[in-house]
């Protein structure tokens, strides 16, 4: 086998797996925001940019970074992101029927190996859960259940 032959096949499995993926795309309800969570897992400290996607008869950009910082004028006043590392969160406030369909979640880092990375979800207010245990607030139903739990046994409830 030639030697530049084995070189090329080690650089491209080190650029493959110093690369980012979606890990994680998911939808719940904090009050009245549905919020969008795009988990990524990323191996370096190259500029991340996004683009949210809301589709329905149509796909329409909600926000994005690929394209230089674009909000949509529906959304404009009603959608904010917040990019922290390995998660980029988008919420939608006042989030109402007109806004249910199947938004995108698309991440790409500068200087990455990997193409875009897409990811999907499908959101109905009806059936979205509400978001819990991202902070001390949302956690306290569910701690107090948990504390309150052996009383409910011991008194037969549960």
């Amino acid at each position: 086998m030639h030697p530049f032959f084995c070189i090329a096949v080690v650089m491209t499995v080190l650029q493959l797996s110093e690369s980012q993926r979606i890990t994680h795309f998911t939808a719940c309800m904090q009050g009245d925001k549905l919020r969008l969570d795009c988990r990524y897992e990323n191996k370096t400290a190259n500029l991340l940019r996004y683009e949210f996607t809301l589709t329905k008869d149509r796909e329409e950009l909600i926000a994005s970074t690929l394209q230089i910082n674009f909000f949509s004028q529906r959304y404009h006043d009603r959608a904010s992101v917040n990019v922290s590392r390995n998660l980029v969160l988008l919420y939608i406030n006042k989030y109402g029927p007109l806004d249910k369909g199947t938004y995108g979640c698309r991440l790409q880092i500068d200087n990455d190996y990997t193409d875009k990375q897409v990811s999907t979800v499908k959101v109905m207010k009806d059936y979205l859960e509400r978001c819990c245990g991202n902070s001390l607030l949302n956690s306290v139903p569910c701690l107090l259940f948990l504390l309150l739990l052996p009383l409910l046994q011991a008194v037969d409830i549960v």
